[in-house]
């Protein structure tokens, strides 16, 4: 029961966040802390897992689209936001 309830947290965090702009993280970290009683690392990996999950789902869809990144320019752009 414990992971249907993290998983409509991480879906209904990621709708509203697309839906206003912000990064979905900053509705699940604290919604997480507040509902879960996980450690705080355990939070912030799941959170930067659904981040992720929601960015690299964004970019597969975006690849046909009018707006293209140029490699020389988005591979170290990327790398150091991996990295951050």
């Amino acid at each position: 029961m414990q992971y249907v309830l993290y998983f409509l947290i991480a879906i209904g965090a990621t709708t509203v966040g697309s839906l206003t702009g912000m990064g979905g993280g900053v509705i699940i970290k604290p919604v997480m802390d507040a509902t879960s009683g996980l450690p705080v690392a355990t939070i912030s990996f799941l959170s930067g897992c659904t981040v992720l999950a929601m960015s690299f789902t964004s970019m597969v869809r975006s690849r046909g689209g009018e707006i293209q990144v140029e490699k020389r320019r988005g591979t170290p752009l990327a790398l150091g936001a991996a990295v951050g």
